[in-house]
């Protein structure tokens, strides 16, 4: 095991499970060798995805491929009592690993909150919302002997973060904050007067290479790119919006939920980012929408922000994306990873403040250079999504027994302080909106064919 100053936690189990291996695990074991006190023959990846297996570097892999009927046995073969798993698979369910090790002192760390072969794809009625408010309503009900951290890569997860320090440095600048104790996140955030936060993101990472007529390159997990464009669009909705005709809204238990009827891929708004400022980008339904506007709200005075996550997708994801309706089974996924060529990820929180023009975001700039002389199999994406996942880790081991936790219930300070280094340029930004709506009403952002 080494020991140098760039360990940050030390792993005390048996076993760390890593369940998947895609871009996201390759990019990341090299994070957790370094970073982690492990040794090797300790980490065990088992999936049924063979395509970075050259990047093992000595770390032992097997190919199963874990269903709801045969997830308990293989687990109870592998994992005990004290041990990891870190689940970076898709289409197995995070509730159910959750509530397994949970039941079995087994802590745990996900990156999004997955469900059995990607249920949007085939007809999953529960939208992201509701998903996410089954998965966390579990947290009353579940022991805590061992902690499971979910939905905790980039984004969802790391954004988070982002949103209580971009809060954290308006308040000190305007005299707001308080030293100690536990932060008033809905007390802040009123009387900054916040009516909504964008997680904004725009990828510019390209590849020179042609595409046939059923390839969907990505710089991320290409099926969940299309399951997430083709599901409902929802988020949520804020105590100062104005009815749209359009919006269908509810009352779910964390917030205020509102969705279009629209693929989400089509349902356009305007946000704002530090490179371009004003620009174009899909209301995409994420899990953070509804934790971050949770950790914000006060229903008691009638206050919620607007929560939502505005993308747009590398140029060869966004084309194929937006020309392909129907025949998705026949796409043939690729992630680009040593393929990019040039290209930024730009991930952070717009914060969009009462009566201003100006605007203030936080976040991480990653160019695709910067990203490959830090892990050099990665890309600027899955480095974002990897930081996550590390500074989680070390969250994980740090404190023992919090049971089922999000990441608006952790302390962003530390976990910031681990994922900074992989994260490119990472700060605060702010701007002026030109040509701003007159008020920041969904009514004004929304691109008019959708209203």
């Amino acid at each position: 095991m080494s020991n140098n100053s760039s360990i940050c936690a030390k792993f005390t189990g048996r076993r760390l499970l890593v369940l998947g291996f895609g871009s996201i695990a390759a990019t990341v074991l090299p994070m957790i060798i370094k970073h982690i006190g492990i040794d090797k023959n300790q980490i065990l990846i088992l999936s049924d995805d063979g395509r970075y297996s050259n990047l093992r570097v000595g770390i032992e892999h097997q190919s199963i491929r874990l269903t709801p009927e045969n997830h308990t046995r293989i687990l109870a073969k592998i994992v005990t009592a004290g041990d990891c798993i870190v689940n970076l698979t898709g289409g197995v369910s995070a509730r159910d690993l959750v509530k397994y090790c949970l039941l079995n002192g087994i802590d745990y760390i996900d990156t999004s909150n997955e469900r059995w072969e990607h249920g949007a794809m085939y007809n999953d009625s529960a939208d992201f919302a509701q998903q996410w408010a089954q998965l966390i309503g579990d947290r009353d009900i579940l022991p805590k002997a061992s902690t499971a951290l979910v939905s905790h890569g980039a984004n969802p997860g790391i954004v988070s973060y982002f949103a209580k320090q971009a809060v954290e440095n308006l308040a000190r600048s305007e005299g707001y904050w308080s030293e100690g104790g536990t932060p008033d996140w809905p007390k802040l955030a009123m009387a900054l007067e916040i009516e909504a936060l964008h997680i904004s993101e725009q990828d510019s990472q390209t590849a020179k290479i042609k595409a046939g007529s059923n390839d969907f390159f990505n710089t991320w997990s290409v099926e969940g790119l299309i399951e997430e464009g083709h599901s409902a669009p929802c988020f949520a909705w804020g105590t100062h919006e104005q009815n749209m005709h359009a919006v269908k809204l509810r009352k779910d238990p964390a917030c205020m939920v509102a969705s279009f009827p629209a693929p989400a891929k089509h349902c356009k708004t305007q946000s704002w980012i530090p490179s371009e400022g004003p620009f174009s980008a899909s209301i995409i339904p994420h899990e953070e929408a509804f934790s971050i506007a949770e950790l914000f709200s006060d229903w008691n005075n009638h206050y919620q922000p607007s929560v939502l996550f505005a993308y747009r997708p590398c140029p060869q994801a966004y084309v194929t994306l937006f020309s392909q309706n129907d025949g998705l089974e026949a796409l043939k996924p690729r992630v680009l990873m040593k393929e990019v060529q040039s290209g930024v990820d730009e991930l952070g929180i717009l914060v969009l403040r009462k009566g201003k023009r100006e605007v203030y975001w936080y976040g991480s700039t990653l160019d695709i250079d910067t990203a490959r002389s830090l892990v050099p199999c990665a890309n600027a994406t899955s480095l974002q999504v990897a930081a996550g996942v590390l500074g989680g880790i070390v969250w994980i081991l740090e404190n023992a027994n919090k049971g089922l936790v999000s990441a608006e219930d952790t302390d962003h300070t530390r976990v910031l302080e681990v994922a900074r280094p992989y994260l490119g340029n990472l700060e605060g930004v702010s701007g002026i909106w030109e040509d701003s709506p007159s008020a920041w009403q969904m009514s004004n952002l929304l691109e008019s064919e959708y209203i």
